[in-house]
């Protein structure tokens, strides 16, 4: 069999790992992180978490489930309404600049960012909090793009995380922003 049946084949989590095909391990692990992680279930049926970073609430949906179970792949989301600004221009000038994350707006005016990440063959709790660390340090640039004010009181949203969670995430800012000005410099020399 080739690489595309063998993805399709519903395979167990490796132990100590992190997989869209086990929902309470997924919510149990972002708690540990210090984040709110409330299991529920999509209107479709699938599990989803609804959770909250950056002065943000937002939703882990579990995607590409069969009947509500063995899901492969974990989608975080949020959408914000309309306020007349959501232009296709803003949506596609972020997706030119950012490496993760995606930006849309849908046929009524709203904006939806998302982060989707495979989770077939597992996450090291690691790498699951990488992820779960971009997805904050994203939204956290989101605010700025859209030009929201940022909450001074909770700079790190959500139930509120370590100090050093917090520096760890200033750090990783300055790791995106120097590889943005990378980029833009070897295009621009290109």
């Amino acid at each position: 069999p080739g690489l595309a049946s063998a993805a399709t084949e519903p395979q167990a989590c490796p132990s100590d790992h992190i997989c869209a095909s086990q929902p309470e391990a997924v919510a149990d692990e972002m708690r540990k992180l210090g984040y709110r992680a409330e299991l529920t279930k999509h209107e479709s049926g699938d599990p989803q978490i609804n959770s909250a970073a950056s002065g943000y609430d937002y939703r882990l949906n579990f995607n590409d489930c069969t009947e509500n179970k063995q899901c492969r792949s974990l989608g975080f989301a949020i959408v914000f309404a309309d306020d007349g600004k959501n232009t296709l221009e803003l949506a596609n000038t972020w997706n030119r600049q950012k490496r993760f994350g995606q930006l849309a707006v849908n046929e009524i005016g709203s904006l939806a960012f998302s982060y989707d990440v495979t989770t077939v063959g597992g996450l090291t709790k690691a790498n699951f909090a990488d992820v779960v660390d971009w997805w904050q340090v994203m939204l956290g640039q989101l605010r700025g793009y859209i030009g929201e004010p940022v909450d001074t009181g909770n700079p790190i949203g959500g139930t509120g995380r370590q100090l050093g969670q917090a520096l760890k995430v200033g750090r990783r800012q300055i790791a995106a922003d120097l590889s943005q000005r990378l980029a833009y410099e070897v295009s621009v020399v290109q």
